[in-house]
């Protein structure tokens, strides 16, 4: 695993994304419940990320939703797609480990994406990024030891992940959230 790959199988984020499935129709209102309270997964959710590396490269990324039916969604990317098994209590990557999972208390832990262990570090972060200051926020960190990996993330209530720096054999990139919620609708009467 490369850094690259690190940071796609935990947020899926690349510098382009599609525009919403069905163009016509408004998304859904991101749900307040359950653990898409900390990952909002409804249709056509998008977040924007400024990303640095550790020697200081700049660039954007983008990320959207689109909720396949109430157990499935997808992040899609300029890359690609990467699809999510949901549940009230767990966000799962199809044939892979768990993306976020309750409990959400501090030292809760569960098999990880990336084929780590992830543990809750902290369940009442208070983050500031570009998008705005967020309270009661979890952070969470993987540690893939065969692949000398770090992914820290942190999941805000009613945002998604608001923060995620990975690290591999001295390499570093993060993301800072930029925007984040359902796209505007162009009026198509101009």
């Amino acid at each position: 695993m490369n850094i690259g790959r690190a940071h796609w199988v935990v947020l899926a984020t690349t510098v382009a994304c599609g525009g919403p499935s069905s163009p016509g129709k408004a998304p859904e209102r991101p749900s307040t419940t359950g653990i898409e309270r900390y990952f909002p997964l409804s249709d056509g959710f998008t977040s924007t990320y400024e990303t640095v590396t550790g020697d200081g490269a700049k660039d954007m990324s983008m990320v959207q939703v689109r909720r396949t039916d109430p157990r499935h969604a997808e992040l899609r990317t300029g890359s690609g797609v990467r699809r999510l098994e949901v549940t009230s209590d767990a966000i799962r990557r199809e044939g892979s480990g768990y993306v976020l999972r309750a409990p959400l208390r501090e030292g809760a832990r569960w098999e990880g994406d990336n084929g780590g262990t992830t543990v809750v570090r902290d369940a009442s972060v208070k983050l500031v990024v570009p998008a705005g200051t967020f309270e009661g926020c979890v952070r969470t960190e993987e540690e893939v030891v065969q692949e000398r990996a770090r992914i820290t993330v942190v999941y805000c209530p009613g945002v998604g992940i608001a923060r995620m720096d990975v690290e591999q054999d001295g390499a570093s990139k993060r993301f800072l959230l930029r925007s984040y919620g359902a796209p505007a609708a162009l009026d198509e009467a101009r």
